[in-house]
Parts: C-alpha cells; sequence; structure tokens
C-alpha cells in the first residue's frame, strides 16, 4: 500500500502485511513529523455479526475457578504480563521503522508528488524577499517647445555669421554690397563698411622683393618671397592683401597665393610647420584691438609668401619665375 505523509505530502510504500488491528503510529523520515495510519483493510477483514444464538446461562463456577472468573470480570486489569496497549502500539512502530529503513533505498523521490499551489518554492521565496525595490522616479519633464528651439537655432547661426563675416571682410563685403542693391536703404547702415574697400592697389607699392630656399621636415624646399609695402597714398589703410604666384618655364601659372602684410615666420617656424599651419599663419589677418597691419601715409610693413616647391611640381633644376602683386587693402575707420 501506499501511505502519505499528513505534514509534508511525502510518500511511501508501506508493506500491508506490518499494519496490525486498527491501524499503527508511523513516522515521516522527511519531516520527522509522527501521525497514525488508519488500516485501509480494517472494514474489509471485519466478519458480519451473526446472528446471536442463545445458549442456556452457564452454571455458576466453581469457588476454584475465581482466579479466572477475576479476569472475566468487567472493569478488572489485565495480568502484569499481558502486553498493554502502549507496548503494542511501540512494538507495532518498532517494526514499522525497521521497514522503513529496509524500504528507505525504494522511496519515492521527495519531488514526486505535486507541491501544493498555496506553497511558494524555496527558490520563490528568495526571490521575493530579495526583489528589489523601485527607485521612485522623478515627474517627466517638460520638453522645450518647438518656438524655444527655434529661436535657439536663429540665436546661434546669427552669433556664428557675425564672426564669419568679421574674420573673412572679403566675404562681408560681397554679402553687405548684395544687400545695398536689394535694399538701397541700407547703404546708410553699411555704408562706412562699403568705403573700406575704395582703397586704390595702386596707392600700395611693393619694394624690396627678394627669394631664398629653405627646407621643412614635411614639404621639403620651400620658395620663399619676401619684401615690403608702403602706403603711398594720403589716408591710413588696414588689412593690406599681397598675390604672390609661381609660374612654370611656359609663363602659366601652377600656384597662387595669398598673404596679409604684416604676417611674419620665423625661420623655425618655416622648417617645422605643415603646409596647413604656414598658410594659416600667413593667409588670415590680424585679430587684435590694435592691428600692426595699419599703415599710415607712406608708412612701410612687410610681408611674406611660401610655396612648397615638391608639392607644387616644379622642376627645381630649371629657372623658377615668381610675381608679387597688391591685391587689395581696406581704409581704416578714424
Amino acid at each position: 500500500m501506499i501511505i502519505r505523509c499528513e505534514a509534508c505530502g511525502t510518500k511511501y510504500r508501506f508493506d500491508d502485511t506490518l499494519m496490525e488491528a486498527d491501524g499503527a503510529w508511523v513516522r515521516c523520515t522527511s519531516c520527522k513529523a509522527v501521525f497514525f495510519q488508519e488500516n485501509p483493510q480494517r472494514e474489509a477483514a471485519r466478519p458480519e455479526p451473526e446472528e446471536a444464538i442463545e445458549e442456556p446461562p452457564a452454571p455458576p463456577p466453581e469457588l476454584s475457578e475465581a482466579s479466572d472468573l477475576k479476569i472475566l470480570l468487567p472493569g478488572s486489569q489485565p495480568p502484569s504480563n499481558a502486553p498493554r496497549q502502549g507496548d503494542t502500539v511501540m512494538m507495532a512502530a518498532d517494526r514499522i521503522r525497521e521497514a522503513l529503513r529496509e524500504a528507505e533505498p525504494r522511496r519515492m523521490p521527495e519531488d514526486y508528488p505535486p507541491r501544493a499551489l498555496d506553497r511558494p518554492s524555496p527558490e520563490e521565496e528568495k526571490e521575493e524577499e530579495e526583489e528589489p525595490v523601485p527607485p521612485a522616479t522623478d515627474a517627466p519633464r517638460r520638453r522645450p517647445s518647438f518656438l524655444l528651439i527655434f529661436l535657439s537655432v536663429l540665436l546661434i547661426l546669427v552669433i556664428g555669421g557675425t564672426t564669419f563675416l568679421f574674420l573673412y571682410p572679403d566675404v562681408r563685403r560681397a554679402v553687405v554690397s548684395d544687400l545695398v542693391v536689394a535694399v538701397p536703404a541700407l547703404e546708410t547702415v553699411f555704408g562706412k563698411d562699403i568705403q573700406q574697400a575704395e582703397v586704390n592697389p595702386g596707392d600700395i607699392r611693393i619694394q624690396q622683393v627678394r627669394r631664398r630656399m629653405m627646407a621643412n621636415v614635411f614639404l621639403g624646399d620651400l620658395m620663399i618671397l619676401e619684401g615690403t609695402v608702403q602706403n603711398i597714398s594720403s589716408q591710413t589703410v588696414t588689412r593690406i592683401r599681397i598675390q604672390g604666384k609661381l609660374y612654370d618655364p611656359s609663363d602659366r601659372i601652377i600656384r597662387s597665393r595669398i598673404s596679409y602684410a604684416g604676417n611674419h615666420l620665423s625661420d623655425a617656424e618655416l622648417a617645422s610647420l605643415s603646409e596647413e599651419d604656414l598658410q594659416k599663419r600667413l593667409s588670415f589677418p590680424q585679430i587684435t584691438p590694435a592691428p600692426k597691419d595699419s599703415l599710415a601715409p607712406g608708412a612701410a610693413i612687410p610681408f611674406m609668401v611660401v610655396f612648397a616647391l615638391d608639392k607644387a611640381g616644379v622642376d627645381k633644376t630649371g629657372i623658377i619665375k615668381t610675381g608679387v602683386i597688391p591685391l587689395d587693402a581696406e581704409r581704416a575707420l578714424p
């Protein structure tokens, strides 16, 4: 037969021959619980009661049988050598325990019976205990409006465009000229900026031009054109641009470079800078509160133009032709 622990639900195979009378006390080897197992064959084995046959009353016993009568009298105690009910239960329990030890290897696995639905597994209990508390979420942030984003982008474009026009006067003059043509009323606002470009290149004189070669660690041989420019006009000028040209033997221009007068590099810088750095240092105006390239009438200022001969593909064994001209200048504001 199969018996089941009332406490943990573990099932065992039990020998029916070890079951006595109404049942037996057994102990679960899994949870150590003790419970009473009724004998399922008790009702089946109990014979049907036979009809009582009246028998003639027995003659009264003789005095010599007083000891037997004492045993049969109602309410009398059993003799001391007869096994008591508790002893019978303990003997049955000992035999059951021995049978369980023998049947232990054949016992069904503990996980055979389905676990009660209302009883969580140890893993689930551990997960419930270790479940982290979700952090308190902040209130959703308000997204910026479209108008605010548009105004921010517009402000960035205005600041960037103003800075660009200030650094590149040629572009600024072209933009202002187009605006004045489209809207003549803007001439009163940008008129001074237009007048700044009204410097005749003939008022700038180039003199003392000389050439020299120098080696650069990145570019090889460099052709360096140096000289001075003089303001022969009656007004102060600034941002004087000089254009240098490199020709091939057929007088075709193969390289052209523009430098601002007043920008000058040392020999150490000429030998160690890359071509990009060389052009940045020479081709951009000086952004200072008091520009050093402002020329009063009759004053002079040096200039420098640099060519990378190896990169230009010039034949250094032949004649190298170069030229320098004043490109433009701005009239200094009073």
